[in-house]
């Protein structure tokens, strides 16, 4: 039986949207459209498109049971956390600030289903585009450095791309794909030269994870090539922070805060994250309301807009209940992957590690490019598609 040649319909329209954020990622809000930022009404329909597309799937296509059963299990996981959204959003005045955060809760699940769902019908053309696409907005951002300098935002924010660069990462981290080491050097050169200090810390996790776990071998081969990642990783840290800019990122320039009694530089990070902790002990259950953290800090704070913490975030809008709730659908992803033999090959504990690791200093669960993207790359293991066809048989 030629299961494999189905289309599944949206399937185009879903790689569209995939693809679109891989390569302008947040550029549309440099553009306003109808007096709102051209981001902002993307995000709108890319989750309506998105949600219909589910809807779908889920009421329409008799081959679903087969086909989705392994992002449905895992968007599932997410369902308590956006009811408890719902709720939140009900009982609160109407801000756009809200109605993002809502669609960016919701674009999570969404897209790991249907990326699973289409997953099963793709060949690898798809998967090779979104790389590429990738790839294309790391050099962009290269080029940009070249004529005006590090850390520039002429066409990216350094950290929307950096972030996106450690996507790339783990959309080339399959241990069979023997020709990634050029894509990879791109990656990994666009997070330095970003200069942004999370993404450079992750991408150096993600680069000696895929070393160490690289090519076919045994456990034993792994913890041989343990000490020599973790020299590699000293050595390439030793050499990048060689970089003034860089190394002043992390010390020399800002307000010298204290992470775990660490002196540092936070960019006013620590300041926020004092007045979101005050916060959260005065509405420890439910929280202050959905979107009311980015409300309450860029009325306070003039530089910083966001928490630059999606914990304190999510404790803020939704309290301990929220950030519970958020992390079980995190830890039940890991744990479904693994129980269908996803991990092995696919990226998975990577990405999670990628997600954790920015939500501590960055606000990757309200930028839409990178739910879609990060999104997209969970379901991007090689064992999907040979798993429906055995299900399929």
């Amino acid at each position: 039986m030629k299961g494999q040649e189905t289309k599944l319909p949206g399937r185009k329209l879903f790689n569209f949207f995939v693809i679109f954020y891989a390569l302008f990622l947040d550029a549309p809000s440099n553009f306003l459209i109808f007096g709102q930022k051209g981001s902002a009404l993307l995000t709108i329909l890319v989750a309506v498109v998105f949600a219909l597309l589910t809807i779908n799937l889920f009421l329409f296509n008799p081959e679903r049971k087969i086909y989705t059963s392994i992002g449905g299990k895992i968007s599932i996981q997410f369902m308590p956390l956006i009811a408890l959204s719902v709720y939140s959003l009900s009982t609160e005045s109407f801000d756009k600030n809200r109605l993002q955060f809502f669609l960016c809760l919701l674009l999570l699940p969404l897209t790991i289903y249907l990326a699973f769902a289409y997953q099963s019908f793709q060949d690898k053309r798809a998967g090779l585009l979104f790389t590429r696409a990738l790839m294309l907005s790391s050099i962009l951002y290269m080029i940009t450095v070249m004529l005006f300098g590090l850390g520039n935002s002429y066409i990216y924010h350094p950290r929307v791309i950096s972030m996106i660069a450690c996507v790339g990462l783990l959309s080339i981290s399959n241990t069979s794909n023997k020709s990634s080491i050029f894509p990879r050097v791109i990656f990994t050169v666009c997070v330095i030269l970003s200069l942004s200090r999370t993404a450079f810390l992750v991408a150096s996790i993600i680069n000696t994870l895929y070393f160490v776990r690289s090519r076919s071998g045994t456990s034993k081969n792994s913890l041989t090539r343990m000490p020599l990642a973790l020299g590699v990783l000293s050595f390439s840290g030793y050499l990048v922070l060689s970089i003034a800019d860089l190394r002043n990122r992390f010390s020399e320039v800002g307000d010298r805060g204290s992470i775990f009694g660490i002196s540092m530089n936070t960019n006013g990070r620590a300041q926020v994250w004092d007045f979101l902790i005050a916060g959260i002990q005065n509405h420890l259950v439910l929280g202050q309301g959905l979107g009311q953290a980015h409300i309450s800090v860029s009325s306070r704070f003039v530089s910083i807009v966001e928490p630059h913490n999606d914990y304190l975030r999510l404790a803020y809008d939704l309290g301990l209940v929220g950030l519970a709730l958020w992390i079980f659908a995190i830890v039940r992803l890991v744990v479904i992957m693994k129980n269908e033999k996803l991990l092995r090959r696919s990226p998975s504990v990577m990405s999670v590690i990628l997600l954790l690791g920015f939500a501590f200093s960055d606000n990757p669960i309200i930028y839409p490019f990178f739910l879609v993207c990060f999104g997209r790359v969970i379901a991007m293991g090689e064992d999907v598609p040979a798993m429906a066809k055995r299900k399929l048989l």
